[in-house]
């Protein structure tokens, strides 16, 4: 059995056949209920017209309300996943329908179709953003031990790490409310916390966000990093960086601001928290902060404007300014109309500032720039950024990876930086 999971572990669900499987599913179901509704009667008929037209109008309204009016997310959700999402509408509102239809012969016809296009539109958005891989990503047994913040304490108390099922010392994710000390409200930060966490090390922190839309515990989930610290903490005696991955927005869809409270949340209070409740180090020069997509631009905003903060800082595929849709509608909403305030929180601006000011605040730090091969906007700010961190004394390097604006790039790009961080923790 073991070695047959093996094999499917591997099959792969963002390859080229599988988009054609994904294509092939929505097609077959689009022409298998267009048949079924047209022979039958004229209700039936009436349905499948209705549901093309829902089909149609719900993802137009959806793109309207996200691209062009609210503007929620930093970056524009691929055309392929309005367009699949349309077919599964139009499916499953065909086979609702028909269900109420007597005799219900049609509709029960139509539900598997319903269930290929919804089938199918999930697999064009995992395609789109890669978070599943492999038929193995879908597999949730953790490499790590699942247990409340008060369990990894009284553990730490006792210096006894979890083991695994071989008896191994393993490290153990929890998840943590860390106060912000002001309004503003973060969701749960999700923590990895090493063997050597519950030996009582002093450890280096690596803090990371997610994108927008996003959730902490992806880094550890759909970013595979519970993985790869795992794999780093078992050549080397069960030290890793402590990880802590936090809420930069608030919620799912939050407006993606790392300003005012939420800067403050991120700079000051989870440190704090991390160096008075978790033991990690305080010396700040070890600690690493990261993020991807709009996590990483308010990784690089918060690095460029305190670098005393953090020694190192990640950023894949962040934006080339800060923005909640254009620059005069970010001036507007973060800044009250001041563009003097938003150099202030512009990377761009305030790295300027510091090379032609000849500032030394950068010297003995660290940046690590990633983006994907199909990134366009992505490259050209992270190349950007790689020669402006560079002209101030950072030690800064740039790569690319197969792929777009996805964790296909994101989860290369950790994996791959993930023993400079520790090293840059002191950890090797």
């Amino acid at each position: 059995m073991t070695t047959v999971w093996k094999t499917l572990a591997a099959v792969p669900l963002t390859s080229q056949n599988a988009t054609a499987v994904s294509i092939a599913l929505l097609v077959f179901a689009a022409v298998a209920a267009a048949i079924v509704l047209l022979r039958g009667r004229q209700a039936h008929r009436r349905i499948a017209v209705a549901a093309l037209a829902t089909g149609v109008i719900v993802p137009l309204g959806i793109w309207l309300g996200v691209e062009k009016i609210w503007r929620p997310f930093p970056d524009h959700i691929p055309t392929e996943i309005y367009l699949s999402g349309g077919v599964a509408v139009a499916a499953v509102l065909a086979a609702v329908a028909s269900l109420a239809v007597r005799p219900r012969r049609r509709g029960a016809l139509l539900v598997p179709c319903a269930l290929l296009a919804v089938l199918g539109s999930l697999m064009v958005a995992n395609t789109a953003y890669q978070v599943y891989p492999t038929l193995g990503a879908l597999d949730p047994r953790p490499h790590a031990a699942t247990m409340t913040i008060g369990e990894a304490e009284q553990l730490r108390a006792t210096h006894s790490s979890p083991t695994g099922s071989n008896g191994e010392d393993i490290g153990a994710v929890v998840n943590i409310d860390i106060p912000s000390g002001s309004g503003y409200q973060p969701r749960p930060a999700q923590a990895y916390l090493p063997p050597a966490y519950f030996r009582g090390a002093s450890l280096p922190v690596l803090l990371l966000m997610p994108g927008s839309p996003g959730s902490p515990p992806q880094w550890f989930s759909t970013g595979q990093l519970t993985r790869v610290a795992d794999g780093f903490q078992r050549g080397h005696g069960g030290n890793a960086p402590l990880i802590l991955s936090v809420d930069a927005t608030g919620t799912l869809a939050g407006a993606p601001k790392c300003v005012g409270e939420v800067e403050d949340y991120v700079r000051s209070a989870v440190p704090d928290y991390a160096i008075s409740s978790l033991g990690a180090t305080p010396d700040r020069n070890r600690w690493s902060i990261g993020g991807l997509s709009y996590g990483g631009t308010c990784a690089l905003q918060i690095f460029s404007r305190h670098p005393e903060a953090f020694g190192t800082v990640l950023d894949y595929s962040g934006e080339a300014e800060p923005s909640v849709g254009n620059h005069q509608q970010t001036v507007d909403q973060l800044f009250h109309g001041s563009e003097t305030a938003f150099a202030a929180h512009n990377p761009r601006d305030i790295l300027k500032a510091a090379q032609e000011s000849g500032s030394t605040a950068y010297r003995g730090r660290a940046a690590r720039l990633a983006a994907g091969e199909r990134d366009h906007d992505a490259q050209q700010a992270m190349q950007g950024f790689d020669t402006q961190l560079r002209a101030v004394g950072v030690d800064s390097a740039y790569r690319s990876y197969p792929g777009g604006h996805t964790w296909q790039v994101w989860r290369a790009a950790i994996a791959h930086d993930f023993d400079f961080i520790a090293q840059r923790g002191g950890l090797t």
